[in-house]
């Protein structure tokens, strides 16, 4: 995940939630306490970076790696 000053974050894939068979992230919980809070409608993928917005309105891009 990238923020809006294009800082990387690598996340554990634990957070990743299947829905109809495809992968969203919803929460992001960090060892502070903090968490961000995801709701995109479009699932996240291997090939492309999807632009997300958290529950303060900052935008995030987010892929899948392996």
């Amino acid at each position: 995940m990238a923020g809006d000053n294009s800082t990387v974050y690598h996340i554990d894939s634990s957070i990743i939630q299947v829905e109809d068979d495809k992968p969203y992230v919803r929460i992001v919980p960090f060892k502070n306490g903090g968490y961000l809070y995801f709701k995109s409608e479009e699932p996240i993928d291997y090939a492309h970076f999807v632009n997300l917005s958290d529950q303060d309105g900052k935008f995030w891009s987010a892929r899948l790696s392996k």
